[in-house]
């Protein structure tokens, strides 16, 4: 008969329940009612102004997809209706005359698409106030903002409603003769719609004027009120209309660097490297000087930092990888594209600028800060401005070291002078940038869009060389008296490498003539590294001394993904003497003297010595 095993039984009922549970996971979660739509209008900014003795009522309007109601806080006004349905309705709020001081208050409109049980809801507080009484207020309706622009063709008229107490005027700065307002002036105690249109801008400068309304209680000179409407029209400019939307102006993108680099000089490594081989077993080599970056003042990259149209500082430079960096110890660097001739004379275009940066960081992950924060200088030469700005410098703070990230900008107005200049010649200040892939392209000439920054994903890339003297090999194998491999090793982001058996580990881990960021653990004999090039890794091989050869790997890994694998083999001892099945000690009872058996492997002639010595139990 088949035995059942009662754990076995046990287990399936605990899996079989473990499934269902899962399964009933799997069901769809009730999230509720989604939170509802609302859109309020008529109600400016800063709330609904009554003055003490200003018409009883005012208007708004309320559309929402759900049932809503409204709560208020004061008795002295009242709203109507207070409740309604889904859809559109038109509200009033009421007022009395008003013979004390200033009454403020507030309403709070609630939309709520859920139930009692599951309310979902939506809510905007609003404010409501009335002047005190005879005070010399002035209130004005139907400007959404307490300020006017006009674009430079704009002549159509704007109207808004104004209120006073008593008579009022209005008066221009400098009195703009592009600028019509009428009326100037009033009687008060009743509402009037004030109208204001510009004449074209045909001066390629903006236009600024101001607005100030004053009224006062004739009877009372402290008792007056004063309200100021900045007016501005956009200057007059010639798009350049031949030029299309999304045309390139300018591409840079550093990979001619990668061909012109000289063997002699390192490349690698988001910070910047000095080589030297210090510290291997038969190289005598000390710092040498040389990093990973060469100047644009040096030829084959000044020629052809030239040629492209760039100017630049001494403290510009090229990397290896293909890419720009600004900046030394004390000087932050520049280069400056050369001028937008492809938009025509006499026109202009808005630019959409974008580049992919990162911050300058040791190898330990130290960023430079400086006078600027962490944040990239970019300056507009010639025509334009930034991000809809009067501003042609803008900082940049930069988001990633070891890891770029992609920026955008927009310059105004550019024309075929302007230039763009990245970094700066300040001194004194440690702060350095890498730079990439930089392109211009023509923007929309009305409100050009603005992306956000994003980071930009870099696909992974390495190099692992043997760099070990070759008398460390016999036929292609470590010798069996071991030896000290030298490897060079660059992974473009942070890595590690694990040895696959203990008689093969790491020992240093060194950029040039220092660590820079590398470490090997203690005992595993395993290496850890960032983004740099190391040049100088020491992997101890340990002497085998068995009749067989051996083979070992290192692994290198880096974001969870295999790069490379490094096979070590290692030929067998030609000498070798080795004992197996015994410890350093035998011990042997008298009542019962047990069989001893072990092994002896041994590459040439061997005998046994013995020596007795007996202890007393």
């Amino acid at each position: 008969m088949q035995k059942i095993n009662l754990t076995t039984i046990v287990f399936t009922l605990l899996a079989a329940m473990l499934f269902l549970g899962c399964e009933k996971d799997k069901e769809p979660i009730d999230t509720g009612p989604d939170i509802p739509i609302v859109n309020i209008s008529g109600i400016p900014d800063n709330g609904i102004g009554f003055l003490y003795y200003e018409e009883t009522s005012k208007s708004f309007t309320i559309e929402s997809d759900a049932p809503w109601e409204i709560t208020k806080t004061d008795g002295w006004f009242s709203i109507s209706p207070y409740t309604g349905k889904a859809g559109t309705t038109d509200v009033k709020i009421y007022v009395t005359a008003n013979y004390d001081e200033i009454r403020n208050g507030e309403f709070t409109v609630i939309a709520n698409s859920g139930g009692v049980s599951k309310p979902c809801n939506w809510s905007q507080t609003y404010q409501v106030s009335q002047s005190a009484y005879l005070s010399a207020d002035i209130l004005i309706t139907g400007l959404s903002e307490n300020e006017i622009t006009f674009s430079a063709d704009d002549t159509k008229p704007l109207t808004f409603d104004l209120f006073t107490t008593y008579a009022w005027n209005i008066t221009l700065t400098d009195d703009a003769d592009w600028l019509t307002v009428s009326p100037r002036s009033g009687i008060g105690a009743q509402s009037v719609t004030i109208t204001v249109a510009p004449k074209v801008n045909t001066d390629a400068k903006p236009r600024e004027c101001m607005i100030t309304i004053t009224t006062s209680d004739p009877q009372n000179p402290n008792n007056t009120d004063i309200i100021t409407i900045p007016v501005y029209q956009s200057p007059h400019y010639e798009w350049d209309t031949n030029l299309a939307v999304g045309a390139v102006l300018f591409n840079e993108d550093f990979d001619w660097i990668i061909p012109n680099w000289d063997p002699a000089n390192p490349k690698y490594g988001w910070p910047t490297a000095q080589s030297g081989l210090t510290n291997v077993p038969g190289y005598t080599g000390t710092a040498d000087g040389v990093y990973n970056e060469i100047s644009f003042t040096i030829a084959p990259f000044s020629t052809e930092m030239t040629s492209r149209g760039w100017t630049f500082s001494a403290y510009s430079y090229a990397r290896a990888e293909g890419w720009a960096k600004l900046g030394r110890t004390n000087d932050i660097g520049w280069i400056t594209t050369p001028a937008m001739t492809a938009i025509a004379a006499g026109k202009t275009a808005n630019l959409l600028v974008s580049f992919d940066a990162a911050i300058y960081a040791s190898a330990a992950g130290n960023r430079d800060t400086g006078t600027t924060g962490g944040a990239l200088p970019v300056i507009i030469e010639g025509d334009g401005t930034i991000n809809n700005t009067d501003e042609k410098r803008i900082n940049i703070p930069m988001l990633s070291h070891f890891g770029f990230d992609k920026y955008y900008f927009i310059v105004h107005n550019a024309s075929a002078s302007t230039k763009i200049k990245f970094g700066d010649n300040e001194t004194g200040t440690t702060v350095r940038f890498l730079l990439d892939n930089i392109k211009i392209v023509r923007a929309n000439n009305i409100n050009p869009a603005l992306p956000a920054t994003e980071s930009v994903v870099i696909p992974p890339a390495h190099e692992v060389k043997d760099l070990t003297l070759s008398t460390a090999f016999n036929s292609g194998n470590v010798v069996a008296q071991g030896a000290t491999l030298r490897y060079f090793i660059w992974v473009n982001k942070a890595w590690t490498a694990t040895p696959s058996a203990n008689w093969l580990r790491f020992t240093q881990v060194w950029s040039g003539t220092a660590a820079a960021g590398g470490s090997v653990t203690e005992g595993r004999g395993a290496a850890t590294a960032t983004a740099l090039q190391y040049n100088n890794c020491l992997i101890v091989v340990d002497p085998n001394t068995t009749a067989s050869a051996r083979t070992a790997t290192i692994t290198v890994i880096s974001g969870g993904q295999t790069l490379e694998t490094i096979t070590v083999k290692q030929e067998a001892s030609s000498e070798f003497f080795t004992l197996t099945g015994i410890d350093d000690r035998i011990t042997l009872s008298a009542n019962n003297p047990p069989a001893v058996q072990f092994t002896v492997n041994a590459s040439s002639a061997w005998n046994i010595t013995t020596i007795m010595k007996a202890t007393k139990l």
